[in-house]
């Protein structure tokens, strides 16, 4: 009988030690994912800052302008 409650007891203590594992494993896998969306839209911003001032350097902006207003 002893050998049961200590199998039980042993089944017990893996189970919770699993449920607390993947709660940990979920916290850290959000944490990835919201550090790779903050990554990916500081790129995308980096991007369109870079493009816009190519825009205006080339002088593109203003013709752009230019031909929206004739319109």
């Amino acid at each position: 009988m002893v050998g049961c409650t200590q199998d039980i007891f042993s089944q017990r203590r893996t189970t919770s030690f699993l449920r607390e594992f993947e709660l940990w494993l979920r916290k850290k896998s959000t944490k990835a994912m919201a550090a790779a969306e903050i990554d990916a839209a500081k790129g995308a911003i980096a991007t369109a800052g870079e493009s816009r001032k190519a825009i205006q350097s080339s002088g593109l902006h203003s013709k752009v302008q230019v031909m929206m207003e004739m319109e």
